[in-house]
């Protein structure tokens, strides 16, 4: 399930990157379609991303998770159980959430985050 899940993740952003205009081509890593998602991201989840790999040829589009999941079974039943919900999170705000609602849900999450003192990690995006 892990695997299907991160897949779809890496998936749908790398399509919606195509359609908004990326000229993306060949074998790359999920940080060129994944980048730090501000308030969504735990540093497991940070970790990786790397490590996934995405293939464009034409119009076809495939996602290679096997290196992530390896590193995942070396993690704690958290930090897998954190990417879990970053993975989710990813696809529901993707996926249904209005533009403006998520702007709204981002900037009260990375507060939150602020508060905690367990923000996101520093890579831009």
């Amino acid at each position: 399930m892990t695997a299907e899940l991160y897949e779809s993740w890496v998936e749908h952003k790398t399509i919606a990157a195509l359609v908004e205009g990326r000229l993306l081509s060949g074998t790359f890593p999920a940080t060129e379609v994944i980048r730090n998602q501000g308030c969504m991201w735990w540093s497991p989840t940070a970790a990786t991303t790397p490590l996934c790999t995405v293939t464009v040829d034409g119009p076809g589009v495939s996602v290679d998770v096997s290196a992530v999941l390896t590193h995942l079974e070396g993690c704690t039943l958290q930090d897998r159980a954190l990417v879990i919900d970053d993975v989710l999170d990813g696809l529901i705000g993707s996926e249904y959430y209005l533009p403006e609602w998520r702007a709204q849900w981002h900037a009260k999450a990375k507060n939150d985050m602020a508060l905690r003192g367990d923000g996101p990690p520093s890579q831009v995006g």
